[in-house]
C-alpha cells in the first residue's frame, strides 16, 4: 500500500515537473518577442549626454523575463547608442538607462515603458536626462576697470548629486545673465561660456566701484522617456571706476607719466 501511495506521490511530483517544463518551453519558444532599444542622440535639444560618461548600462525590470543587463561602450560621440534584448515573454517592460562615468557615477538617466507582443521586434526609443542638481559659477577675471576694454570670461561647472563634474554635450543647455546691464552685459558663447563687457562711462573716475552679479543656468526642457533638470549660480564681478593717469593689465596696476613732465 506504501509502495502504491509513493509511486502515485513520485508520478504526480514526475508530471508536475514535466509540466513546467513544456510551460516553459513553450513560453520560450512561440512567445518571444524582442525590445531593441534606441538612445537617440542626434538632436541635443532631446537629451543631453555628458561628455565624460564612458558608458550606458541598458536594463530591463518589470516583465516575465528576467534579462541581465547591458553595458555598452560604443556609442557615438553625439550620445547614440543602439542595443537589442531577444528572448522575451509578452509583457509589459521597463527600459532604463544609465549614462556613467568611469567611476560608475550616474550623469544621466532616462526610462520609457515598453510592451512586447509575441514574435515581433518593439523599438524603444528614449532620451536622457543630465543627473546634474547644482553648478558653480566663476569669472576670470573678477575684477574689471571701466575705461580698459577688457572683459571677463565666465564658467559654468555643474555638478551630479554625488558631487561629480557632468560636462555637457549641449552647451545651448547653458545661458548667461547680468543683474545690471547698465554697467556691465554678458554674452553667451557657442561653448556655453559667457563673455562679460563694461557699458564705458558706467562707472566714471571718482565714482565708487560697482558690484554686479552675473548668473550662470543650466536648464535641459523636459522630454519624451526622458526629464527635466536645472541648476543655477551667481558669481559677483566688481567693476571699478575708471582710472585716470594708470592702467589696469594683467591684473597689476602700472603708473603712466602724464604728458609734459
Amino acid at each position: 500500500m506504501l509502495g502504491l501511495k509513493a509511486r502515485g506521490l513520485f508520478s504526480a511530483a514526475t508530471r508536475a515537473v514535466v509540466a513546467a517544463l513544456c510551460l516553459a518551453a513553450c513560453g520560450s519558444g512561440g512567445n518571444n518577442g524582442s525590445i531593441q532599444v534606441v538612445v537617440d542622440g542626434v538632436v541635443p535639444a532631446e537629451r543631453l549626454i555628458p561628455a565624460n560618461a564612458t558608458s550606458l548600462v541598458v536594463s530591463l525590470t518589470g516583465g516575465p523575463t528576467l534579462a541581465p543587463a547591458q553595458t555598452l561602450t560604443n556609442f557615438t560621440p553625439d550620445g547614440s547608442a543602439t542595443t537589442t534584448f531577444t528572448g522575451l515573454e509578452a509583457g509589459t517592460y521597463m527600459v532604463s538607462v544609465l549614462a556613467q562615468d568611469a567611476a560608475a557615477a550616474v550623469l544621466a538617466l532616462g526610462s520609457v515603458d515598453v510592451r512586447v507582443t509575441s514574435g515581433a521586434t518593439t523599438t524603444a526609443s528614449l532620451s536622457l536626462t543630465s543627473s546634474v542638481v547644482s553648478a558653480a559659477a566663476t569669472l576670470t577675471p573678477g575684477e574689471l576697470a571701466d575705461n580698459t576694454g577688457a572683459t571677463s570670461t565666465a564658467t559654468l561647472t555643474c555638478y551630479a548629486g554625488g558631487g561629480q563634474t557632468v560636462v555637457p554635450v549641449a552647451p545651448s543647455t547653458l545661458s548667461w545673465s547680468s543683474s545690471n546691464t547698465a554697467v556691465a552685459t554678458v554674452s553667451t558663447n557657442a561653448d556655453g561660456t559667457g563673455t562679460v563687457s563694461l557699458v564705458a562711462g558706467a562707472v566714471p573716475a571718482g565714482a565708487a566701484s560697482v558690484q554686479v552679479t552675473i548668473t550662470g543656468k543650466y536648464a535641459e526642457a523636459s522630454t519624451a522617456g526622458g526629464g527635466s533638470a536645472a541648476a543655477s549660480a551667481t558669481a559677483t564681478l566688481t567693476v571699478d571706476a575708471a582710472t585716470t593717469g594708470r592702467t589696469v593689465s594683467a591684473g597689476r596696476m602700472m603708473s603712466r607719466t602724464p604728458a609734459g613732465r
